[in-house]
Parts: structure tokens; sequence; C-alpha cells
């Protein structure tokens, strides 16, 4: 468990609340605060030591990490693009005709569905960043088509 005391309240790090959320208000806050102290050092032996020491060892922290710290920092970057490109992969799958005609509450299989043979031309078919493996052939492919799990190759068969 990691929790952090800050000006004596503690703030359990594990987890993924709200309240650990920081607004870019309060970022570009402790931006400029940062740079006031750097223009003029004198306000720093103003402060109380406690709250002087604190404010370096975090600047610190964040200026020189160590390795736990940067290896946490890039799975943190590694693991939210990887769930944006699962977000936009599954977005794309979504938008593929058979998935839409899916979407009614109640699923009645459509008598006929408008001709999007255009939308779905190989050289238009939206594109995927990593291969997914035909359900009849298993080879790779990367254009969706109208029936996401068949490759264009075997969606005339």
């Amino acid at each position: 468990m990691i929790s952090v005391c800050i000006f004596n309240e503690t703030i359990d790090m594990n987890e993924p609340r709200k309240e650990n959320k920081i607004s870019l208000e309060e970022i570009k806050n402790c931006i400029r605060v940062l740079e006031i102290l750097t223009i003029n050092p004198q306000l720093l032996t103003s402060l109380p030591e406690k709250e002087r020491i604190a404010l370096m060892i975090v600047a610190g922290k964040i200026s020189r990490p160590d390795r736990n710290e940067i290896r946490i920092r890039n799975k943190t970057i590694k693991h939210s693009r990887r769930k944006e490109i699962v977000i936009q992969e599954r977005q794309a799958r979504a938008a593929t005709g058979i998935r839409l005609a899916r979407t009614t509450p109640v699923f009645k299989a459509p008598l006929q569905i408008s001709d999007q043979t255009d939308i779905w031309k190989n050289e238009n078919a939206p594109k995927l960043s990593s291969p997914r493996n035909c359900y009849v052939c298993k080879k790779e492919y990367t254009r969706l088509h109208f029936f996401t799990i068949l490759c264009v190759r075997n969606v005339g068969s």
C-alpha cells in the first residue's frame, strides 16, 4: 500500500479515485509557484523548514526519479497508449455493417441492409493497427469489412 502524507492529509495512491486526479489549472498553478521560487530563491528561506524540505524532496522526485519510479511511469504511459489503441479498434469494429445491424434492442435479422459496398472496398475500409485472424482461412488481415471477423478474400465466398 502506497500512501502519501501531504500537509497532514494522507492520500492512498493505490485507489484510482477522483480525488487523486489533478486539474490542469492546479498543474499550471504549481508551475507558476515553482517558477517564482526559482526567480526569487529568498522566498524559500521564508518557508518553515519542514515545508521547505518537503518541497525539495517532492520536486526532486519529479525531476530525478529513481529506477522504480521511472519503471512505473513508463508502464503507465505504455498502458494508456495500449488502452487508447484498444478503444479505437473497438470503435472501428463497432462501426462495421453487421455490428451496426445488431444495435437494435431486440436483434432481428435485417431483411436487406443498405448497399454500402463502396464503403467496404479494400482501399476505403477502416484499417486496424494490429492484425486479426480471419475466421475462415485463419490468415491475418488489417482491413475491416462488413463482416467483422472475415478477411476481404473470404467475403465473396
